[in-house]
């Protein structure tokens, strides 16, 4: 479903997200399509930016920090 969204559906998308992630606080943005093998081993910090397209492959706890 979230990958399903349109790119200007943003607040849809961010209502999504902490289903989709272990942890994604309200000002990381992660933009459409991304590929996940989980998501739930996926942690984000606060300012997180991932562009559309990313793969991240989260067999093993992924953690990205402050403003990256």
């Amino acid at each position: 479903l979230y990958n399903s969204l349109p790119v200007n559906r943003r607040e849809e998308a961010k209502r999504l997200a902490p289903e989709l992630f272990g942890h994604h606080p309200h000002s990381a943005t992660v933009v459409q399509p991304v590929h996940v093998d989980y998501g739930v081993n996926i942690f984000l910090s606060e300012g997180t930016f991932i562009n559309s397209g990313a793969i991240l492959f989260d067999v093993a706890p992924i953690h990205i920090g402050k403003k990256c």
